[in-house]
């Protein structure tokens, strides 16, 4: 993929942090790019309204190819590949994130901690490994790695509430939202009479709060010492 098309996809989904890799170092901000030109398209997929299932799809049977060593027709795709073999991206990994997208075509509720804990670890906490993979950290980085690319996707669920609620989806738990005696309009709470949302803490901090985007999966970005941040 032309690093002009991996720059228009990152920057047309989260200028704030296209700006913040612009910093890293030439090879790993060219890395970061293809990663992101990566998840970036399957979460659109899932996202569009309708949802392109039949495209999802072929972007996940392309990886396949791909992965057998096989030209896929997706310069994108066959990038990624590339990426991972340089990386060493662990085939797990990127077959979980596939998982959780394609589990956002047709599971709309999740019913318990654990079923939202197991979307995360696709959905955020192997893009967090795979990040600490391009950065060349340790195996022992890799649980940090994971539980930021957590505390990330719970920031974006929160965030989301309302986008989410529109599309029809609720990642907090239901169990969880009943031991506070919540349902699910209790999103409504952070909308004002106007439409828009509320401004809460995490808002605050969360760029973009009030986009229209897709959700974006967390990235990690250079921070202060022992602080990230994600591609939102």
């Amino acid at each position: 993929m032309p690093d002009k098309l991996k720059t228009v996809i990152f920057k047309k989904g989260s200028r704030t942090y296209f700006y913040s890799s612009l910093f890293f170092p030439r090879e790993v901000k060219e890395d970061v790019f293809t990663l992101y030109a990566f998840v970036r398209r399957a979460d659109d997929f899932v996202d569009a309204i309708p949802q392109d299932k039949s495209g999802f799809l072929i972007f996940r049977e392309n990886y396949r190819i791909a992965r057998r060593g096989l030209p896929s027709g997706d310069p994108g795709i066959d990038w990624f590949v590339k990426l991972a073999d340089k990386r060493g991206f662990r085939p797990e990994w990127i077959d979980a994130f596939l998982s959780a997208m394609e589990q956002d075509l047709d599971k709309k509720i999740y019913a318990t901690l654990e079923e939202t804990e197991n979307y995360m670890y696709g959905s955020a906490e192997v893009v967090g490994l795979m990040m600490a993979a391009i950065l060349g950290l340790p195996e022992k980085s890799y649980p940090m790695a994971k539980a930021l690319g957590k505390a990330m996707q719970y920031i974006n669920f929160i965030r989301d509430i309302r986008e989410d609620q529109l599309l029809g989806r609720r990642y907090l738990p239901t169990s969880e939202l009943e031991k506070f005696g919540l349902d699910s309009s209790a999103a409504s709470s952070l909308i004002t009479v106007s439409g828009r949302r509320k401004l809460t803490p995490v808002t605050a901090i969360s760029p973009g709060a009030v986009s229209s985007r897709s959700r974006q999966r967390p990235i990690c970005t250079p921070g202060p010492p022992g602080k990230s941040t994600s591609t939102r």
